[in-house]
């Protein structure tokens, strides 16, 4: 390599790494919480357009003080559920099909039910982070 091409190389690779550090910096790395009052939900059946096949099956609709805060889609048998996002203000749980019931057995028997975003750092992913639902203290030996 030249000393020309190196130092468009170096250049070029300073400018990618400035611009992955700015993105970063801009993210929203502030944990969400939203307490869930209301969900809706939808169970699709399969959906082969040419050889696509939509990946969710079942589709939970969050709600917290009327508003929309989130969505969890549970992957049908055979697809993997793609990583939980954070966007446009809305927390995207993605999970495995195995998950659906537990969380529909959480929304209708416990309260409060929480749905938590915890950002994750990450120059190469914007939106990385995790998404879990938990419920409130419970006393021990309730009888569920």
């Amino acid at each position: 390599m030249s000393e020309q091409e190196w130092s468009t190389f170096r250049a070029t690779k300073n400018d990618i790494h400035l611009t992955i550090i700015r993105h970063w910096r801009k993210q929203d790395l502030t944990t969400k919480t939203h307490k869930i009052d209301e969900y809706s939900v939808q169970i699709y059946a399969n959906d082969l357009r040419g050889n696509v096949m939509r990946w969710a099956a079942g589709v939970i609709y969050l709600y917290s003080s009327g508003k929309h805060v989130a969505t969890a889609y549970f992957a049908r048998d055979g697809y993997t559920a793609p990583d939980a996002t954070y966007a446009g203000g809305k927390i995207y749980f993605h999970a495995q099909g195995e998950q659906y019931e537990r969380v529909l057995d959480m929304l209708r028997n416990e309260e409060p039910v929480y749905l938590r975003w915890v950002p994750h750092p990450d120059p190469g992913e914007p939106n990385d982070g995790n998404a879990y639902f938990f419920c409130g203290r419970e006393p021990v030996g309730e009888g569920e």
